[in-house]
């Protein structure tokens, strides 16, 4: 219904009336009897314009809000895909250097092969800044994912407390080698930051593809 309809629809039923009633009695026909009644129509059609301007407001309103919610999901929407490829990147990134790390921490198979050597200078895992923006925003991930980045945060530790222990010295794997209690910490790590790596960046990749572009 319009703004004015109800008003225009008052006012025809209260002319409807007066020339009824004066088609009916026009000689005894007086416009002062007619007067509460048209006040009466009068406040009608004025209550119905003033709950048009309310209901017109009210829908302005909620449009505005809708608009609003849809504009901050978009935003979320898309900050939450920039997380996901740059932790994805990320974990690609580090997954490379533990599994370096890991090949050159193995014990040669033969008795003749030349001593692998490790050199924590030369071979190493960096935490990608990514990594620490993920830790900052675990909302934005699944549970599986979000455990993930935990365990991969306590490995990092591990690693870095392993590589203080060595001193950042390297060190010779013969065949036959026995690692010190720090090379086993190490190798345990760097495998665990290998593992979750690929599997937080296979995950998000997955996941990824489920998340609407904005």
């Amino acid at each position: 219904m319009r703004k004015y309809d109800l008003l225009a629809i008052s006012l025809l039923v209260f002319s409807a009336i007066v020339v009824t009633a004066m088609s009916v009695d026009p000689n005894h026909f007086s416009i002062k009897d007619w007067q509460p009644l048209m006040a009466a129509f009068v406040a009608l059609g004025a209550a119905g314009v003033a709950y048009q301007g309310v209901t017109l407001t009210y829908k302005a309103a909620i449009r505005k809000v809708d608009l609003d919610r849809s504009i901050h999901e978009q935003e979320l929407r898309r900050r939450q895909r920039g997380i996901y490829l740059r932790t994805a990147l990320a974990a690609h990134i580090m997954h490379h250097e533990a599994d370096h790390c890991c090949q050159s921490l193995l014990v040669p198979q033969k008795q003749e092969t030349a001593p692998a050597v490790f050199d924590p200078k030369m071979t190493s895992v960096t935490t990608d800044p990514a990594i620490d923006e993920a830790w900052q925003n675990l909302d934005a991930f699944s549970r599986l994912t979000a455990d993930d980045l935990s365990r991969l945060k306590v490995q990092l530790y591990n690693y870095q407390i392993a590589s203080k222990r060595l001193e950042g010295q390297k060190f010779e794997i013969p065949h036959g080698h026995k690692f010190t209690e720090a090379q086993q910490e190490l190798c345990n790590a760097v495998a665990e930051i290998r593992r979750l790596c690929l599997r937080i960046r296979d995950t998000l990749r997955k996941e990824e593809i489920v998340v609407p572009h904005a």
